[in-house]
């Protein structure tokens, strides 16, 4: 080939790398558009929101716009992180999903069209730390309802009488812990149900909240009232209360999930001889496993259209731990011991369970994954009683050597100030 013909060659490639401004058929001249980069207007430790707003066409219809972003500079499209909000021209809104927590992110809006990809002013963010709850009880001569933030913790006792505090669930900013709290002026003594939003307590037409779960505006807890007869089994909506058992005999829903319109609870109700564990929808129960062996449920959770309990069941020899999915019932312990699932939680595929094991000197604080058993615990007595999942870190709350405790991923994390007994009862992650 000629010298000219690499001259030529070599232009042609440098005006295709350029992006150039052209003139179309319509002798209009195109040009890469031009675009802003919104700043972040809503930011949490996992999401974040911002947009653009495209100002100039360049002359060709905008076929894609929205944001990308990196931990590194200058992020472009190349990169799975960015979102696609539409076309056309004007301003837009991009929901950032899927970051970690005390992280900095760069994001810069982008546009297309048929010039190419153009982008905004480069903007940076940092994600707020996500906060661990925990739920529990500490006891030193009196028993505290106690509420641990980033291991820091909170008494919610509101007077002078025992508290234990069950269950936490955050919404927004706000914190809900249900549990109980006596009071030293009635004559019973009787415990109170109570719910703390934020601190400050209100006080439930019944005995023992043992969980909470926010939905909208709306506030639910299960638990139970003793009646003077029977304890009946009790879901609470905005502090109204709803009778689920069958009023004859005793019941004990331990846990509450809410999904749409649809309001679970799970745990279990006498049935003349044994307990059976009884899974609630909208106050219509089922039995779960055969009814005719003593059975708990202590945990309901529902993922898409799967709804998920956690419990034993006795075989006659021993109680063995159990999942419930849609009422088909999935063995945990080996069937040659005592074992409990006291919590269920579900991600994707995965279902992660937390209890324990009875071994033959103590008891072992487990974790299930997809019925693969991890021993938390070593030779000193512990319980695992709940479960959290968030950015594929892994949370049991429970109790060792009369301790309340946290395992993240595995690794121990002492609550109580290591003298008096305490134990954990739930675990909330945002």
């Amino acid at each position: 080939m000629s010298r000219f013909c690499w001259v030529i060659v070599f232009m042609l490639f440098i005006s295709a790398c350029s992006k150039a401004p052209v003139t179309n058929n319509n002798n209009i001249t195109e040009s890469l558009p031009t675009i802003n980069t919104l700043s972040v207007n809503y930011l949490t430790s996992t999401c974040a929101s911002s947009g653009g707003e495209v100002t100039d066409d360049g002359g060709s219809s905008i076929t894609a716009r929205g944001v990308v972003w990196s931990i590194n500079p200058s992020p472009t499209t190349s990169l799975n992180t960015k979102t696609i909000d539409g076309n056309g021209s004007g301003r837009f809104n991009s929901n950032v999903n899927g970051l970690t927590a005390n992280t900095t992110y760069h994001l810069r809006a982008y546009a297309t069209n048929s010039t190419g990809t153009a982008y905004g002013n480069e903007i940076s963010f940092t994600t707020s730390p996500y906060t661990v709850y925990v739920a529990g009880e500490e006891d030193n001569a009196s028993s505290y309802a106690m509420l641990w933030k980033n291991g820091q913790p909170n008494v919610l006792n509101e007077g002078t009488g025992n508290a234990v505090a069950y269950s936490v669930f955050v919404a927004g900013n706000d914190v809900y812990v249900s549990g109980s709290e006596s009071n030293p002026s009635s004559v019973t003594l009787a415990a109170q149900a109570k719910i703390w939003k934020n601190g400050i307590g209100t006080i439930l037409n019944g005995n023992y909240a043992n969980s909470v779960f926010i939905s909208g505006n709306d506030v639910y807890a299960s638990g139970s009232n003793f009646n003077g007869t029977i304890e009946a089994g009790t879901i609470w909506k905005n502090g109204v209360a709803s009778i689920v058992n069958n009023g004859v005999q005793n019941a004990y829903p331990q846990s509450v999930f809410v999904s749409g319109s649809d309001v679970y609870a799970a745990g279990y109700e006498m049935n003349i001889t044994h307990y059976q564990a009884k899974l609630w929808k909208n106050g219509v129960a089922s039995v779960l496993g055969n009814g005719t062996q003593t059975a708990s449920a202590f945990s309901v959770f529902v993922y898409g259209t799967d709804v998920y309990v956690a419990g034993y069941e006795s075989n006659g020899n021993y109680n063995i731990a159990k999942v419930w999915k849609n009422g088909i019932a999935s063995v945990l312990g080996d069937g040659t011991k005592n074992s409990y699932a006291k919590s269920v939680y579900v991600v994707g595929n995965d279902v992660y369970v937390a209890g324990y094991e009875s071994r033959i000197t103590n008891n072992v604080a487990m974790l299930w994954k997809n019925g693969t058993a991890t021993a938390l615990s070593g030779n000193n007595d512990a319980y695992g009683n709940a479960v959290f999942v968030f950015n594929n870190d892994v949370y049991v709350a429970g109790q060792d050597s009369a301790r309340a405790m946290l395992w993240k991923n595995g690794t121990a994390n002492l609550l109580s100030n290591g003298t008096n007994f305490g134990n954990a009862f739930s675990v909330f992650v945002k």
